[in-house]
This record gives C-alpha cells, sequence and structure tokens, in this order.
C-alpha cells in the first residue's frame, strides 16, 4: 500500500492529538513514524531536505533509534521494541539485511502524512539494532516487561544524555 503525502497515514496515532514518536516494524526493517502538533510550512520543508543525524544508543538490551535535526534543534528519541513487531515478521527483518529507512512526519490531530524521508541506513547501525533486539527477544518475557525497562531508562536519560555515547552519522544531503 502506498503512502501518500496529504493522506491519512495507515498506523493510527496511539496517543491522538500528542506529540510522540514510535517504530512501525514490518517483515524488512522499521519505519520511523513522528507525530507533531500542527507541523509548520518550515518544519514539514526541513524534514524532507534539512541536514540530519541519526544514530543508536543502546541500554539493557534496547536500541534507542536517535534523530537529529541540528539547524532546526529538533531531536528525537525512539525506543525499538521487537515485540511490537508481528510475530511472523520479527525473525525476518532480525535475519535480514535491508537498512532502508522511512520517516513519517505526521499530523498528530488528523494523522495526515505531512511529509516522508528515506534514508538507506548506515550498515553498522542498522546490524546494532537487529543484534540488539534479537538479545533483547531472549532477555525479556513480553512486551510489557520492554516497556517497562524503556520507562525506567528514559527516566534518567534524555536524548542529549544517549548522543553522547551513540553511534551517529550525518546526512548533510538528500
Amino acid at each position: 500500500m502506498a503512502i501518500l503525502i496529504g493522506n491519512a497515514h495507515p498506523v493510527l496515532n496511539k496517543m491522538k492529538g500528542m506529540q510522540n514518536y514510535m517504530a512501525q516494524f514490518h517483515a524488512t526493517f522499521f519505519d520511523g513514524l513522528y507525530y507533531l502538533k500542527t507541523p509548520s510550512p518550515a518544519q514539514k520543508a526541513a524534514w524532507k531536505t534539512s541536514p540530519l543525524a541519526y544514530g543508536v544508543y543502546v541500554e539493557n538490551n534496547i536500541p534507542f533509534f536517535l534523530l537529529e535535526f541540528p539547524k532546526e534543534k529538533w531531536s528525537f528519541l525512539t525506543p525499538l521494541n521487537a515485540f511490537s513487531a508481528a510475530a511472523n515478521d520479527r525473525q525476518t527483518w532480525i535475519n535480514g539485511s535491508d537498512t532502508v529507512l522511512n520517516l513519517f512526519l505526521l499530523n498528530a490531530d488528523t494523522n495526515i502524512t505531512e511529509n516522508i524521508r528515506t534514508l538507506k541506513t548506515d550498515a553498522a547501525i542498522a546490524k546494532k539494532i537487529r543484534e540488539t533486539c534479537k538479545i533483547q527477544l531472549t532477555q525479556f518475557a513480553s512486551q510489557t516487561a520492554v516497556e517497562t525497562a524503556i520507562s525506567q531508562i528514559v527516566q534518567t536519560k534524555n536524548f542529549l544524555v544517549m548522543k553522547q555515547t551513540a553511534t551517529m552519522v550525518s546526512v548533510m544531503t538528500v
């Protein structure tokens, strides 16, 4: 199914009306869904063309995907809970090699896709995410257990703290 700018995104915002970020796993990798309150024209344009940096921070076998637009002073951290992937897709993407990452800028109120950016993720970062998620699936008993661990981590660490030790890559052009 094609996801088009200006149309409703097929994944509903679980926190309708609130800014939040989540990963949507699929058989080949995952997509980043970024829900913002009424994104401005400048934010939509920046999403598509501004330089960005992305990376991964790992704690307790939970990878956090970090996304930053330095010029705009935007930063996002998205915890990756492998249990939220459909059971029949988990092993396929964990054992896969695809590194294509779609980043969707979505309106938090309307669920409209405001912009899309697609990146070929650095192979070492994609590998680190997959390996960490594979361990995560054996370390934790459930999606809820991972969510509890995520909550504990984000109580003491924010984007800036995580970025200090994260593996980061800069993307200067589209």
